[in-house]
């Protein structure tokens, strides 16, 4: 009978029917089947069927919330969900890292919330692993179910979150759980109040972050909705650094984010980073550098159409009035070809984008200011028009 039940469970349609049944029980009868199956529940948390079984006995398993957490432990007179977790103590990383155990951690971290140090239990056992779990197709899942369910403990989320962004570096290929960390990350700056921790570990990684393919999205973040005193601190670095970030494929999105998110004070500051020399081995400014860059003559063209009036005439006066500098960004041309559907190599001429845009610009100024003067003009002629008639 025990080994049947035992088999049972690791049977499609007969886990389904064990997992109905052990719901509708009653006390005494989830007792018995409990006890059945107890001493199989690790094997069982692996198996493809089995699983689903620990976990409906992690959800609806016997409570008694009169007694004390404490006593429960105790006494023996435990919640199955707690003599469950005593079966967790020493596999938590092993399970987190399997197909189906996986899924029972998560279900375990969800079912203990009443039980803090419990689930703190279960973090600890990962902690020193914590990349090995992000990196992982299974264990990612409980990472996110760990921020997720853990809200009271603060200290593990930080000790999560100081681990990713000073590891980051060396698993910046692990596309997908490194998305999903940065994701997490940026829901925990936005729930939690006091953030200062996260702020300060971010701050000392800020171009790095920039540059990272996921890591982008944070400072992004931050520059849009974050804490205004880090939100300056930040603008100042980057600033500070704004030629070398807009060559970068990713850290490009965090000026263009930066110039959306400022004001005419930080966009000046900018306009004199652009216009000096890009460094002692190049003759180049900034703003040269950047109109024949890939990346660079997009941020170029957002900065000049989020630029007040004044600025706006600065730059196009360095770009247009100067003959050598105009014909240096026009013959330019990015040296990567690429293919169009009729096979033809051709090269995308990144300089000349921002001149047109910027020329653009002015013309439709000129346009605007023109037919503002126009309209002005035959609203005073009425005006005398009709004074005349009187």
């Amino acid at each position: 009978m025990y080994f049947d039940l035992i088999e049972s469970c690791k049977d499609q349609n007969s886990s389904r029917m064990i997992q109905k049944q052990f719901e509708s029980s009653s006390i005494e009868q989830k007792n018995i089947i409990f006890q059945k199956i107890y001493q199989e529940a690790l094997n069982l948390m692996k198996d493809q069927f089995g699983n689903y079984v620990i976990q409906k006995f992690f959800e609806k398993g016997q409570k008694k919330k009169k007694l004390q957490k404490q006593i429960y432990i105790q006494t023996g007179n435990t919640e199955h969900k707690i003599q469950l977790y005593q079966l967790l103590k020493g596999q938590v990383l092993d399970l987190s890292l399997h197909t189906y155990g996986c899924r029972v951690i998560q279900k375990a971290l969800e079912e203990l919330k009443d039980y803090p140090e419990l689930q703190e239990g279960i973090i600890q056992e990962i902690n020193d692993k914590i990349m090995v779990c992000i990196q992982d197709q299974h264990g990612n899942h409980v990472i996110q179910k760990c921020f997720e369910t853990i809200s009271s403990s603060k200290q593990i989320n930080l000790h999560f979150i100081h681990t990713v962004v000073e590891q980051f570096r060396e698993y910046q290929n692990c596309v997908l759980p490194m998305k999903q960390f940065f994701f997490l990350i940026t829901l925990y700056i936005w729930k939690q109040k006091k953030t200062k921790e996260i702020y300060d570990k971010l701050m000392e990684n800020i171009i790095d972050l920039c540059k990272c393919q996921y890591g982008n999205y944070i400072i992004q973040y931050i520059i849009e909705k974050g804490s205004n005193y880090y939100k300056q601190k930040m603008l100042k670095i980057i600033k500070e650094n704004f030629v070398c970030l807009s060559l970068n494929k990713f850290a490009s999105n965090v000026t263009e984010k930066s110039i959306l998110f400022s004001d005419d004070s930080f966009k000046l500051g900018v306009l004199d980073v652009l216009l000096s020399q890009f460094n002692n081995q190049s003759q180049d400014t900034g703003i040269i550098k950047l109109t024949k860059n890939a990346y660079g003559n997009y941020v170029v063209q957002r900065f000049y159409e989020k630029s007040n009036f004044d600025i706006k005439q600065k730059l196009c006066a360095y770009l247009l009035q100067n003959e050598l500098i105009y014909n240096d960004i026009v013959s330019n041309s990015y040296g990567k070809p690429f293919f169009k559907k009729n096979s033809q190599n051709k090269k995308i001429i990144l300089g000349k984008h921002v001149l047109t845009h910027i020329e653009k610009n002015r013309v439709d100024n000129i346009r605007n200011n023109s037919q503002n003067f126009i309209q002005n003009n035959q609203f005073s002629n009425s005006k005398i028009k009709q004074k005349k008639k009187f």
